[in-house]
């Protein structure tokens, strides 16, 4: 099975950001798949991605579109850089396109003491051609968005991947059978899940009966972050 562009991204701009050279990835695993009407769906295992803990891919044939929900434990994406030799701090340096865009979405979310990285994008099939005029297929990446989140809750590293684990298998069994309210305020499949608000989705099945606390906050502030905003509205 193929990476798609957007991944391969990811994985270079994460060892990159570290020092790293991408090396040949191991053989990418189909842990489970399904088929149906105009739709394949692809749970995947890549133990080139560190820290990565779940993967999942929703192909829309008739679109041509390729979706994806990568899920990273940030305890293990250190865990595992730190045994690749380097540091495990995970730098945050600029960039253009793809790099850029991610480094900017975790610096904006640097305050969140988050658990997890929810990462979602789009990858298209598009036709092109090349300068000696010969037509060629290619993948072009969109809308990638990186959300830093809670998904441990008080258990904190014994509950493990297990929560975003689960909502994962949720939201992609509610995507592939167009079971989601977006679906009902836009006219195509892709320009409804461009529309779902993750933080909100996550927030309700976090809170919801057999998810981690009816009052747990997704985003919670690291606990520096909360002294220094107690600071300002002390001084307001």
């Amino acid at each position: 099975m193929e990476h798609p562009n957007w991944l391969d991204s990811l994985i270079k701009w994460i060892k990159k950001s570290l020092g790293f050279k991408s090396s040949d990835r191991p053989t990418v695993e189909i842990l489970d798949e399904y088929h149906a009407d105009g739709i394949s769906v692809f749970q995947i295992k890549d133990g080139s991605i560190p820290g990565c803990c779940d993967l999942w891919r929703i192909d829309r044939h008739h679109e041509r579109i390729r979706f994806f929900i990568c899920c990273i434990n940030l305890r293990s994406l250190r865990a595992d850089l730190a045994l690749m030799g380097g540091s495990s701090t995970i730098a945050k340096s600029g960039g253009g396109g793809l790099v850029g865009n991610l480094n900017q979405q975790m610096q904006q979310q640097s305050a969140i003491a988050a658990s997890h990285y929810w990462v979602s994008g789009w990858s298209k099939t598009v036709s092109s051609v090349d300068s000696k005029g010969r037509p060629y297929q290619t993948q072009r990446t969109s809308g990638v968005q990186l959300v830093a989140v809670d998904l441990q809750g008080a258990a904190d590293q014994f509950a493990g991947d297990k929560y975003i684990k689960r909502f994962a298998w949720k939201i992609i069994k509610q995507l592939a059978a167009n079971d989601f309210r977006e679906l009902e305020h836009h006219r195509t499949w892709q320009g409804a899940v461009k529309a779902i608000d993750w933080v909100q989705w996550l927030t309700g099945l976090a809170q919801s009966k057999g998810g981690i606390d009816p009052n747990h906050n997704l985003q919670p502030l690291k606990p520096d972050c909360r002294k220094i905003g107690d600071r300002h509205r002390m001084g307001s």
